[in-house]
């Protein structure tokens, strides 16, 4: 489909969610942002190296205080409510990155909605923006479950 044939359909989701309640509590997406090259996230995966001090360093003066680009690319966002669902276990690859948005202000609660009832989906506006306000290892980032913290992932906190 393109965006001739598209425009339509967003637009009356885009309707649609907007009568829903904004869900207010952090939400988590997966994004890859790059990979490892020469001890940068770009390039190639070495899959037995865990991440570093440094290379959380390197994300932090890459991501910190950026804003990320419309997330959305004109069509709707997804994120889910927790890290413990089935949209995180289906998306979570071994250096995917933990996206954590905190000060929701226009995600909506579509779990009700949804035939995929267990992803417990938000569902964020096309074009919808978010800032990085700190980076880190996954393995020390208290607010994700003691299963997913490791070594081997990076959490780009936003608002």
């Amino acid at each position: 489909m393109d965006l001739e044939e598209t425009a339509p359909l967003i637009l009356a989701a885009t309707s649609g969610l907007a009568k829903l309640p904004v869900y207010k509590k952090p939400v988590y997406r997966i994004r890859n942002i790059g990979v490892r090259k020469e001890n940068k996230l770009e390039g190639i995966i070495d899959e037995e190296r865990e991440l570093t001090k440094d290379d959380v360093k390197y994300a932090k003066k890459k991501y910190k205080g950026r804003d990320s680009e419309k997330t959305t690319g004109g069509g709707l966002m997804s994120s889910a409510k927790s890290t413990n669902c089935a949209y995180i276990d289906t998306h979570w690859g071994p250096y995917d990155t933990l996206e954590y948005i905190t000060d929701i202000k226009t995600g909506h609660d579509v779990q009700l909605l949804s035939d995929q009832y267990k992803e417990e989906e938000i569902l964020f506006e096309p074009g919808v923006r978010f800032k990085v306000t700190d980076v880190k290892l996954a393995s020390d980032f208290n607010e994700i479950p003691q299963n997913r913290r490791d070594k081997k992932h990076l959490v780009l906190v936003k608002k």
